[in-house]
C-alpha cells in the first residue's frame, strides 16, 4: 500500500511540476522559482496524486471517480490557493476558476494520450508475442 502511495505521490509531483513550469515560463511575470511556491506547488501535487488513488477503486464507475477526483483537487488547489493569496482573493477570481479548469482539462488529456500510447505498446508486444508463438 506504500508504495502504491508513494507510485501516486511521485506521479503527482511529475504532473505538478510540469505544469507549474509551464506556468511560470508562459504566463507569469515571475522570473524566478520561488522556494515556498515550490514547496506549495509538490505538497499540492503529492496530494492530487494521493486523491488519484480513487481511479483504482473498482466500485467507482470512472464519471464517479473523475467527479470525486475533480472535487478533492479542487479542495486542494483552493487550500493551497487561500494559503498563498487568501481564500477570499481567491473565491471571487475569474482567472482563478478559468485556471483551474484549463489545467485540469489539460492534465486529464495529457494522462488519457499517456495511457492510450502505453496500452499500444503492451498490444503491440502482446501481438509480437503471438506472431512468435504461431511461429512455433
Amino acid at each position: 500500500m506504500i508504495k502504491e502511495i508513494l507510485r501516486h505521490v511521485i506521479h503527482g509531483f511529475g504532473y505538478g511540476s510540469f505544469i507549474y513550469m509551464i506556468c511560470i515560463g508562459f504566463f507569469s511575470e515571475q522570473t524566478h522559482v520561488d522556494p515556498i511556491n515550490t514547496l506549495t506547488v509538490l505538497v499540492m501535487s503529492g496530494l492530487i496524486g494521493i486523491v488519484s488513488m480513487i481511479f483504482d477503486i473498482e466500485r467507482f464507475s470512472y464519471l464517479v471517480a473523475l467527479i470525486l477526483h475533480f472535487i478533492g483537487t479542487l479542495m486542494i488547489t483552493l487550500g493551497a490557493a487561500s494559503l498563498t493569496l487568501g481564500l477570499h482573493e481567491v473565491l471571487y477570481e475569474p482567472t482563478f476558476w478559468l485556471s483551474f479548469l484549463v489545467i485540469y482539462v489539460a492534465v486529464w488529456v495529457i494522462i488519457k494520450i499517456n495511457l492510450h500510447l502505453k496500452v499500444e505498446r503492451v498490444n503491440e508486444s502482446i501481438a509480437k508475442f503471438h506472431k512468435r508463438s504461431d511461429q512455433y
